[in-house]
């Protein structure tokens, strides 16, 4: 059962990377922040730091998980080739090299229609 669960994960990773790599950031800088938060609150709490210094490193620190909270994830996109050569399963199955062919083939033909345009 663990072993589906980590090829899960790994085949979510490899195949939809444009997503989960600005999830993973948002929630490393949420992390984070809010780590910044309980030490300046303990720092206060035990009297490393003043209520006035507390007072405006807390705000900004709020601030930031506010604007994180309301912000847009942007994902970026990726084109069918570059999805081809990312895929970890394909690769796996047909090879680096097909992959690879099939993918400049796909981003040519891409080109074509788009110069027809």
């Amino acid at each position: 059962m663990e072993e589906s669960k980590i090829l899960i994960k790994s085949e979510i990773t490899d195949n939809f990377s444009e997503i989960i790599k600005p999830i993973t950031h948002r929630q490393a800088l949420f992390f984070v922040l809010t780590q910044q938060k309980h030490y300046v609150q303990s720092q206060l709490h035990h009297g490393g730091v003043e209520q006035k210094q507390a007072d405006f490193v807390l705000t900004e620190i709020e601030n930031k998980l506010k604007s994180l909270r309301t912000k847009e994830i942007v994902i970026e996109e990726l084109s069918i080739g570059e999805r081809i050569r990312n895929c970890t399963t394909l690769v796996e199955i047909f090879g680096a090299e097909f992959c690879e062919e099939l993918a400049d083939l796909h981003e040519d033909k891409s080109e074509m229609t788009r110069e027809s345009l």
